[in-house]
């Protein structure tokens, strides 16, 4: 029997009328990130987890209208200063587990048998946060007692990080295909993933889109028909105007209030379904507004009706489909600035978290996707992107789940946009068909060099005998990254100076960085045994903004790149 852990209660329609009742929405309901991040596993257990009832001294809520956690189907709150409750979590992996709490206001936890509390408050009296409150060592299970020490309190549930993952393999449901089901898979990520016939920030049409190219392929591995479900696309709203005409879609009464109604059921007919849960704008904490039965939020084409007037849209989540294999993509948000001062550690937490529950919750098989090599565009934050798909890389590698490796797909100058265009799409598709065949994944980009090609000139500089250039072996004319409207001028002050006996150093070209890359190599991506020293994290190339991230030997452009870099200068070694 699967347990239900803290995120999937099922919502009532007393749950649901309180969700329409609170000024506080689904799209604000952002999963709390925990610093500090331990372990390969990470389990969420709700409060009421071991309970018979409801602790004496204590209130259960079941609305999301008192917080801004989307852990938080449910909390409890004191109703008695010196309440404590008692949380005992469900079977867990043989493992040493670290316990955090989550919490909002002010309250204190132990684990069960310590004599000391920790006491606990969240930087704001509003938000959830993870106190951590000790660890367990070689456990099965973990019990918490939670109590309240006066003002306001909110209880939201456990976190147990372990160091053992259970996998489930991909394998097994791979052949369950091939036998034709029942099988269902889930697509889960952003406007990336929700494509849906170019709709909505989608690229590509529906068939050359990777939710169009992964159908194809389901049904070609599986012999029949594949069922289809997107949430952009209910067949009750088709040809409906949404921005123009959101009146004419269905709607429903729940609580006294109306919803847009876009709940759609697997078509019995079919014994393998493809179910696309992507979200425009999403990042990877909103994972979870996908994970319940059902789901609250506001739509995109409600933006003309005035605040008191809008409506919510309610659909199905993943656990009304009891998925069987799950792709998990996200990243593109993660670093595009909607979540601007988030870092690798916090994107990973939730890729964590998000694979460790899919799995225990569902009995499903789970694939972490990178995310695809997003290069021009509105980029604030370049470098972040290969930094998360190397973290994720080797996450997968520590803990045995299966990837599809995007990223690598793509060539390393291969330019794409927050939207991939056709080819961006089949990288997608060739990935997720990779993973789900266990067929490995090998860079597109070849290395052009070995550290044999490059000679270390014995005066500061470095030849690389197949092209004829000459790169300086300190590998930047500056100590610290400069403004790139300063870069024209200490290149002059360089060749002034006749640094190291030349006054003919250049800025590279985007192409000639490039070709100092090994993409089987990282941190920085030059060949193994190279005789360059400090190699910097960006360099700045001579084409516009176009730079080189040596970390994963990627050409990035945009707005983030140009605002400081670094310099590493060339030359031709025949002149």
């Amino acid at each position: 029997m699967r347990r239900t852990p803290l995120v999937w209660v099922l919502l009532s329609a007393l749950t649901i009328s309180g969700l329409l009742s609170g000024s506080v929405l689904a799209a604000s309901q952002m999963f709390p990130v925990k610093k500090g991040s331990k372990g390969v596993s990470a389990y969420l257990i709700k409060p009421t987890e071991g309970m018979a009832e409801t602790a004496a001294g204590w209130k259960l809520i079941t609305s999301r209208s008192y917080g801004n956690s989307a852990l938080a189907d449910e909390c409890l709150t004191p109703q008695a200063k010196d309440a404590v409750c008692t949380t005992t979590s469900y079977a867990l992996p043989q493992s040493d587990y670290v316990v955090s709490v989550l919490m909002r206001g002010q309250g204190q936890a132990r684990l069960k048998g310590s004599a000391e509390w920790t006491a606990m408050k969240s930087p704001a009296a509003n938000s959830y946060t993870w106190i951590e409150i000790g660890t367990v060592k070689d456990a099965t299970e973990v019990v918490v007692e939670v109590a309240a020490t006066g003002g306001r309190f909110f209880y939201g549930g456990i976190l147990a990080e372990g160091q053992v993952l259970p996998i489930i393999p991909v394998d097994r449901m791979l052949e369950r295909i091939k036998a034709g089901g029942p099988a269902t898979v889930v697509l889960l990520g952003d406007s990336v993933t929700e494509n849906s016939g170019g709709k909505g920030g989608g690229a590509s049409s529906f068939e050359k889109g990777n939710p169009g190219l992964m159908l194809s392929l389901l049904q070609q591995l599986s012999g029949g028909e594949v069922g289809y479900l997107s949430h952009r696309e209910p067949p009750a709203w088709r040809g409906v105007n949404r921005k123009e005409e959101p009146g004419k879609l269905p709607q429903i009464e729940i609580g006294g209030k109306s919803v847009y109604d876009a709940r759609q059921e697997l078509d019995g007919s079919k014994k393998v379904h493809l179910i696309n849960l992507g979200k425009g704008g999403a990042a990877s904490d909103w994972g979870w507004s996908r994970m319940s039965d059902t789901i609250i939020e506001y739509d995109y084409f409600d933006t003309k009706l005035e605040k008191a007037e809008r409506l919510n849209t309610i659909r199905h989540g993943m656990a009304r489909y009891k998925p069987d294999l799950v792709f998990v993509n996200f990243g593109t948000n993660d670093v595009n600035g909607v979540h601007g001062n988030w870092t690798v550690e916090d994107y990973m937490f939730h890729m964590k978290v998000l694979a460790t529950n899919i799995q225990h919750r569902f009995g499903a098989a789970v694939v972490l996707s990178t995310p695809h090599k997003w290069t021009s565009g509105v980029h604030l934050y370049p470098h972040r992107q290969p930094r998360m798909v190397l973290a994720l890389r080797e996450y997968c590698r520590a803990t045995g789940l299966a990837m599809a490796d995007v990223y690598n797909e793509y060539a390393a100058d291969e330019s794409d946009g927050i939207h991939p265009r056709d080819a961006g799409h089949k990288h997608i598709a060739d990935a997720y068909a990779k993973a789900l065949q266990g067929q490995p994944s090998e860079p597109r980009t070849k290395a052009r060099i070995t550290a044999a090609d490059l000679q270390d000139n014995g005066d500061g500089t470095v030849t690389d005998v197949k092209s004829g250039l000459m790169w300086m072996k300190e590998a930047g004319a500056s100590k610290e990254a400069i403004a790139a409207d300063k870069v024209a001028e200490l290149v002059a002050a360089v060749n002034a100076e006749k640094k190291l006996g030349h006054a003919d150093w250049r800025l590279p070209t985007r192409d000639e960085l490039l070709g100092l890359v090994d993409p089987m190599e990282s941190n920085p991506a030059l060949p193994r045994g190279h005789p360059f020293t400090s190699v910097k994290e960006w360099y700045q190339s001579s084409d516009g903004s176009w730079g080189v991230d040596m970390p994963s030997g990627v050409a990035y452009t945009g707005k983030g790149a140009g605002r400081e870099v670094h310099v590493w200068l060339v030359r031709s070694a025949k002149e």
